[in-house]
């Protein structure tokens, strides 16, 4: 028994050093960017260059995870609520400045402290290359005669090119319900239901539909802004048509909103470098991102303005019917802690059972009573003291009520707590508490 005991102690500690900061300046270990939506769109490309770039500015890995879901709200509530010491940042999007506004997640601008806007971009119609419609009048006029039968998606329901949609039918004097929004992880998979004929039209980004667009496959109807996009000057805006309605999404970098000045300073110092650069430029051209390099007050000022268009855009009654979703930051950690409390109560109860019949004084209740208060313990010292050596704790204080053995209570509670954290927290990328040991 000692001998495992030993073995469990010995691989907690390997687990509880793996990853650990190693010493020296920032950056000395891997960095993620988080990317709010799926591999293959422009949020994605513009995300995995950046990576590129800052790892070889910075000399340290730099790994980009899609954390799609929640419309947006599971990437960006990982990267503003990460720990702030720099080694997590976000690829914003322009839905930060909706979601809050449809009760999806308190989280906003405010949450993140944004080092660059690096690109704003017009919402644009893209229809199959033989598609009847040739302008974007005719698209209107099909959708009045045939409401309801339409079908369009480009990005998750209530995202950027969702709201810049249904802001065009309510200008349009149409109702929003009109053409039948199929939510999705991002452009890219639109795009790809799009060409297998499984919807009718997509809002996204002209880029983003490059390289489909240039093999003939598909073409723009019209781009939501005040003037054609270089690289499709073929696509006439909205403007032009006689449609007087534009939206631009935009994208940034961005670490929680408390991360310390020498983090940040480093980061913009390599930013400043890259953006000037002409590798930077030439990836930007090519990949027809519209270039928009914002920094500090201007920054700010960009996103606050977005802020406030979409407050306006979404209290109008037209958007009333967008559904707000259920989805929370810490529905999976909800349903982790009722796993856990569930187990560790019937493994209470079954220890007292198995015991020999306890004296009259010795009430029936306490197995049970002190799981709920391990429960509540947790809730309260998690966020000061992090997942692992919260767990940790009270795991150990249970196994111990359970008749367990010092030594063997220690090793197991250690293992399990490293173990669920790394599942969770590491693979699944739930956003568990994390304070002074983490990975």
């Amino acid at each position: 028994m000692r001998k495992f005991a030993s073995t469990l102690t010995f691989l907690a500690a390997a687990l509880l050093s793996w990853g650990c900061d190693r010493g020296g300046a920032y950056p000395n270990r891997p960095v993620t960017i988080i990317c709010p939506w799926s591999a293959g769109g422009g949020t994605d490309g513009l995300s995995r260059q950046m990576a590129i770039f800052l790892e070889q500015k910075l000399g340290a890995p730099f790994n980009v995870i899609n954390e799609t879901g929640g419309e947006g709200v599971t990437g960006h509530s990982t990267g503003a609520l990460a720990s702030p010491d720099g080694y997590t940042l976000t690829m914003m999007t322009a839905e930060l400045n909706m979601l809050h506004w449809r009760k999806m997640t308190p989280i906003d601008c405010s949450d993140f402290r944004t080092l660059m806007v690096l690109n704003c971009e017009p919402a644009a119609i893209i229809v199959p290359a033989d598609s009847p419609w040739k302008t974007v009048r005719d698209l209107e006029e099909a959708i009045g005669k045939n409401p309801g039968k339409l079908k369009a998606s480009g990005t998750a329901k209530g995202g950027t090119w969702h709201l810049a949609f249904a802001g065009w039918l309510a200008k349009a004097g149409l109702p929003i319900s009109a053409v039948k929004w199929i939510p999705t992880r991002g452009a890219n998979p639109s795009l790809q239901e799009l060409m297998a004929k499984n919807l009718d039209l997509v809002c996204c980004s002209l880029p983003e539909a490059q390289a489909l667009i240039q093999g003939g496959n598909l073409k723009g109807l019209g781009v939501m802004a005040d003037e054609r996009i270089k690289g499709f000057d073929d696509v006439k805006t909205f403007k032009e048509q006689g449609v007087n309605w534009s939206l631009v999404g935009w994208r940034a970098l961005g670490v929680p909103s408390d991360t310390p000045a020498e983090v940040t300073n480093t980061l913009m110092k390599a930013l400043r470098d890259i953006v000037g650069s002409a590798e930077f430029a030439s990836f930007m051209k090519t990949g027809n991102y519209n270039v928009s390099i914002r920094e500090g007050d201007e920054a700010r000022e960009t996103l606050d303005s977005m802020d406030a268009e979409m407050g306006k855009l979404l209290g109008m009654p037209e958007f009333k019917d967008l559904e707000k979703s259920g989805y929370s930051k810490d529905t999976y950690p909800a349903i982790l802690g009722c796993a856990l409390l569930f187990l560790l109560s019937t493994l209470a109860l079954r220890s007292r059972k198995q015991e020999p019949a306890a004296p009259a004084s010795s009430p029936s209740w306490k197995g049970p009573a002190a799981v709920c208060l391990a429960a509540l313990g947790y809730a309260a010292l998690s966020p000061v003291a992090g997942f692992i050596l919260t767990a940790g704790l009270l795991l150990f204080l249970l196994f111990l009520f359970l008749g367990n053995r010092a030594v063997k209570s220690l090793a197991l509670a250690a293992v399990v707590s490293c173990l669920v954290y790394l599942v969770f927290a590491t693979w699944l990328r739930v956003d568990l508490p994390r304070q002074f040991i983490e990975w």
